[in-house]
């Protein structure tokens, strides 16, 4: 009676929509009701599991000694005649101890939840590793140039870069000095012994070369490092070749044997 009532509306819906010629699925909004009936009925089914499932058994617990059935001793024990009140208990048994968590599971496979609880771990998992990520290839260039510039992810990066070559010097070069200048006025009011040998990469030991607008955009990335690469909500199946090759390339173990010894 209780699977009836809930699946009345889609049937009644149904059967009016294949009078009309347009099929028993033809209205709009018949996959909406079919849902909705298919988690009232899956609710009333867990709600009830318990009770059902208990009356169902209780009829194989019987008194040895009396010979009857310890839930009506009106009864005698159906274990011993094996009759109707015995197959009832054995056919019941399987439709609902049985069948409703055959049922249950079904329909979450139905609905693909155990992929979706997957695909939720699994992208929880890869946040949690690009933060770890992020912490241990942090410096303070990277922090300047995310602040800046954003992330090389963003289809703006390098527009971003060019802007900030004009911003920089408005001639077609930048010499060392003016960098060096630049970065400060940035925020890195201490240029480290990093930033200084990449600088005399791109500069020259003697600081004599200068520098155009993709060699900005190369020394940017070289000092932003791995940590722009990802912006922190990114999934697993959506990872780029570049961002697969930082994550797998790092030494997580020296990294972590590190941080266990401070």
């Amino acid at each position: 009676l209780v699977i009836a009532f809930i699946m009345a509306p889609a049937t009644i819906v149904g059967i009016y929509t294949w009078i009309q010629g347009r099929g028993f699925t033809g209205h709009p909004r018949h996959s909406n009701m079919m849902d909705s009936a298919w988690w009232a009925l899956t609710l009333w089914i867990f709600v009830s599991y318990p009770t059902l499932s208990m009356r169902v058994l209780e009829t194989f617990n019987c008194d040895d000694q009396l010979e009857l059935l310890m839930a009506d001793f009106n009864e005698k024990c159906p274990n011993l005649d094996l009759g109707y009140l015995f197959l009832y208990s054995m056919v019941f048994s399987g439709i609902y101890p049985l069948g409703i968590p055959l049922f249950l599971t079904r329909t979450l496979y139905a609905y693909q939840v155990p992929r979706m609880a997957r695909h939720k771990i699994n992208t929880a998992l890869l946040d949690a590793m690009i933060i770890r990520f992020k912490k241990m290839t942090t410096s303070k260039e990277s922090e300047v140039v995310s602040k800046i510039i954003g992330n090389m992810t963003d289809p703006l990066f390098e527009k971003r870069v060019m802007l900030l070559f004009e911003k920089i010097d408005v001639e077609c070069e930048i010499n060392m000095v003016t960098m060096v200048q630049a970065l400060k006025d940035m925020g890195l009011s201490k240029v480290t012994e990093k930033t200084m040998r990449m600088l005399k990469r791109r500069f020259g030991a003697r600081g004599d070369k200068t520098l155009l607008p993709m060699d900005l955009l190369e020394l940017i990335k070289e000092m932003a490092g791995s940590r722009l690469l990802f912006h922190g909500h990114e999934h697993l199946d959506e990872l780029t070749t570049a961002q697969m090759k930082a994550l797998c390339s790092h030494n997580w173990g020296k990294a972590a044997v590190g941080l266990q010894s401070a």
